[in-house]
């Protein structure tokens, strides 16, 4: 498959960046962030990434999506930690949100078989809170202007309740003649595959963004991608880490968590951290080679991907049972402590009668 690029939309990110998506070919697409210096995994990077996802899952024909950076030092340099740490919400609401999108729900709502009528804008009803702008909140209401047997639809809905329908009028017809909304559901979708295309460094957050994409092309020319926690001083959250336990080699886990070994292209290859090298056009030929535009065309993509990473889903999905965890996990660290210090005392004392 040849590509010629066409820009389709841009979501901002904060005042000064952007996420571009354009078209690389039939259902083909390429979301690219360009957050100066270093594309921080920010509250406004996450949710700008969210939106440009979302906004491809309801108004395309679904395909594959390539992520990548408009700035060619960095596919991301991870984290901003004084902004994760100061704003408790990040974590779960923004960055884990993002990361839940890419690894199993990259899709959008559809009746089986129908899934290019009549979806659209009237579908953004369905929307995490979190993506949507203040109009969307102050009516929540849209158009879907794609015409189905000659009528344009308006679908008129709040998040209480069963989704109000429209009367149907000459100019409006029933959005029932179009989509059984009995069948509106998250699990009747058609999720696309993802690729990250790293093309510059990758660090920390930005190594786990890329894990939560099906597959990975890194820059045999450029970049390092590590887990540098061990040399910040910080801790891997649950999900952080299971998906490098679910998706490398016991030997390559510890290489990244404990020793903080910083990849280049053809070493990450031969660990099965990523799953080729190039740039866009090995990426293009990638897509073509395992036919992934037709992977969603059966439906069940999605489903797959949820029961393959259970794990790191479910760590995903309920970040605060970690706390809980965690303070499970100090008390018996003390009880620990008390005893190995009664040992060693106990020991002390035998050897000192010697």
């Amino acid at each position: 498959m040849g590509y010629k690029s066409g820009r389709l939309f841009e979501v901002p990110i904060g005042s000064d960046g952007k996420v571009v998506v354009t078209r690389l070919g039939e259902r083909v697409y390429m979301l690219m962030w360009n957050s100066a210096p270093d594309n921080r995994l920010t509250t406004s990077f996450c949710n700008a990434v969210h939106t440009a996802l979302d906004i491809l899952a309801l108004k395309y024909p679904h395909g594959v999506v390539i992520t990548t950076s408009g700035i060619s030092k960095f596919y991301s340099n991870g984290l901003d930690l004084e902004h994760a740490n100061s704003n408790p919400t990040f974590t779960k609401d923004s960055l884990f949100a993002l990361w839940k999108r890419l690894l199993t729900r990259l899709h959008g709502l559809c009746q089986k078989g129908r899934r290019d009528q009549c979806l659209g804008l009237a579908l953004l009803a369905y929307l995490p809170s979190s993506v949507e702008t203040d109009s969307m909140r102050s009516r929540r209401q849209w158009r879907c202007h794609k015409h189905v047997r000659g009528h344009c639809c308006q679908y008129e809905a709040g998040r209480q309740g069963h989704p109000a329908l429209p009367t149907s009028t000459p100019d409006r017809c029933n959005f029932e003649n179009c989509i059984d909304t009995s069948k509106l559901t998250y699990e009747n979708s058609y999720p696309m595959p993802t690729i990250a295309l790293i093309n510059g460094h990758g660090f920390a957050g930005a190594l786990m963004t890329a894990m939560m994409h099906d597959y990975r092309i890194m820059n045999p020319h450029r970049g390092y991608i590590c887990l540098n926690e061990v040399e910040l001083g910080v801790p891997l959250k649950a999900a952080m880490s299971s998906i490098f336990r679910q998706k490398t080699s016991p030997q390559t886990y510890r290489t990244l968590v404990l020793e903080g070994k910083r990849f280049k292209a053809l070493e990450a290859l031969e660990a099965g951290i990523i799953d080729g090298v190039g740039g866009l056009d090995e990426v293009v030929a990638f897509v073509d080679e395992l036919k992934l535009v037709e992977k969603t065309d059966k439906g069940v993509y999605g489903l797959l991907k949820r029961e393959m990473w259970r794990e790191t889903v479910a760590f995903l999905d309920a970040p605060d049972e970690e706390v809980e965890y965690k303070e499970k996990v100090a008390k018996q660290d003390e009880e620990l402590e008390k005893k190995a210090h009664q040992r060693v005392k106990d020991w002390e004392a035998v050897k000192a009668k010697l």
